[in-house]
């Protein structure tokens, strides 16, 4: 078949042969599958071609290190193409035909940008921004109705947990007299105590900077540890960042991340993928430990963005690995 859709004329008469031979054999899976190519070449000899002979497409997930969580993703699937392809249904359907999804925190979500990042990000930076706010909106209701009612006789008084104890014992006489000061002062008392409470006025010693990570410069992990310390191991932290227009442009070719990341101590042990979403598994050691991070970055093109998950068996160094696994991906492409 596919030699006939390559050089019709030579091989047509060869095909009709092998067809009616394999129409009388005996053996029922020759004689299904002849008749099976016989109707399709009968109903559109085109169909039959995206059928028989469809474009290759590039391995995204090695035998060797696919997981049983990978396995159980496919399983999900069970009702469909995805157990005879040995692949999640998103690496074989056009996008326009996929379903959306969830993405997990484990190794089980290999999928790609169903549903659009930035409104992901969005919600979760607005809801940071709510958690952020002093007052709640009925707070804020309630002491704007009592003011405007001129029912308000006293100072504002801020909620005990807002306010630290270390600001309170670091006021002097001074400000302590004028938070006690009552009657006349009330403007001035509710504008210190909500300066007290933004920090304004109130110095602090800074907090000690922890000491930089360094990573080891030649970690060494084999496929069957990494999968297992994914299974393992908790999500450490789950965040998006750009890429820059250059490095978006030079994943055309992905082992120029994969080597970048090497000069940065980032080793990748396995990628896949076809644009404009790349996965990759990366992991690094810090120096003189035998703690390891483990990422899975999953990049779009497209939209220069990259999803990075990341666990480690030393969380506490979770958020400084973050920061350089960001920074050398924010410079690639550059040089």
């Amino acid at each position: 078949m596919k030699c006939f859709f390559k050089r019709p004329p030579e091989t047509q008469k060869a095909l009709g042969a092998t067809l009616s031979a394999g129409l009388s054999d005996t053996q029922q899976d020759v004689h299904d599958r002849a008749l099976f190519y016989y109707r399709l070449l009968q109903y559109n000899p085109n169909v039959a071609e995206r059928v028989v002979n469809p474009p290759k497409q590039a391995v995204s997930v090695f035998a060797d290190t696919q997981s049983s969580e990978t396995k159980d993703r496919i399983f999900d699937e069970f009702n469909s193409l995805s157990v005879v392809y040995q692949k999640p249904s998103y690496m074989f359907t056009d996008r326009e035909h996929r379903e959306p999804f969830e993405y997990s925190e484990d190794l089980t979500s290999l999928t790609v940008g169903a549903e659009d990042p930035e409104n992901v990000i969005s919600a979760q930076r607005y809801q940071e921004n709510d958690n952020d706010l002093l007052l709640s909106t009925s707070d804020k209701e309630d002491n704007g109705t009592r003011a405007s009612n001129g029912s308000s006789t006293s100072a504002y008084n801020a909620p005990s947990d807002l306010i630290s104890p270390s600001l309170i014992s670091s006021q002097t006489p001074a400000e302590t007299s004028l938070v006690n000061t009552g009657g006349p002062t009330h403007s001035s008392q509710s504008n210190f105590s909500l300066d007290d409470l933004l920090g304004i006025g109130v110095t602090e010693a800074p907090a000690p900077t922890p000491p930089a990570l360094t990573l080891n410069s030649k970690p060494v992990l084999d496929p069957g540890t990494f999968q297992r310390k994914w299974g393992q191991l908790a999500l450490a932290l789950s965040q998006e960042c750009s890429l820059s227009p250059q490095g978006a442009a030079s994943l055309m070719n992905p082992q120029s991340l994969i080597r970048h990341m090497q000069s940065n101590y980032i080793q990748c042990i396995a990628s896949g993928g076809q644009p404009p979403n790349y996965k990759f598994f990366f992991y690094a050691q810090k120096d003189g430990a035998t703690a390891f991070f483990l990422v899975e970055c999953i990049v779009n093109t497209a939209s220069a963005k990259a999803q990075l998950k990341i666990k480690a068996d030393d969380g506490t160094a979770a958020e400084a690995f973050s920061t350089l696994f960001q920074s050398a991906l924010s410079k690639f492409g550059l040089s």
